[in-house]
């Protein structure tokens, strides 16, 4: 298995390259849009990620306990998402310039 960590500026980004090589599909009976691999493997939308140390706390007035205040982490750059290849499959090309280092934070198992 071969996991490559991708940042795209947009997910309208990945769609636009994605679409023409197959990994978007669009089910004309649903309308339903998927995303993921031509062939073995899977796709995992990660999406947005935020800086956690930027997120507020207040203390809830029930319970006295500290809880995050809902959007308050500020978001970083970019839409993520792993692909994952379960055969001798190759990243297009056209990806190539939006692959990024795997995370390490939190520690992710080398595949």
């Amino acid at each position: 298995m071969l996991v490559h960590y991708m940042r795209f500026d947009s997910m309208e980004q990945f769609l636009e390259l994605a679409e023409p090589l197959e990994y978007v599909k669009t089910y004309d009976a649903t309308g339903d849009t998927v995303i993921d691999v031509p062939g073995p493997g899977f796709i995992d939308v990660v999406g947005t990620l935020y800086d956690e140390s930027t997120r507020r706390y207040e203390i809830d007035e029930l319970t006295g306990e500290e809880e995050p205040v809902d959007n308050s982490a500020t978001p970083l750059p970019g839409w993520h998402l792993n692909i994952v290849y379960r055969a001798n499959q190759e990243l297009p090309e056209s990806f190539l310039p939006f692959k990024i280092d795997p995370p390490t934070n939190p520690a992710v198992p080398r595949h």
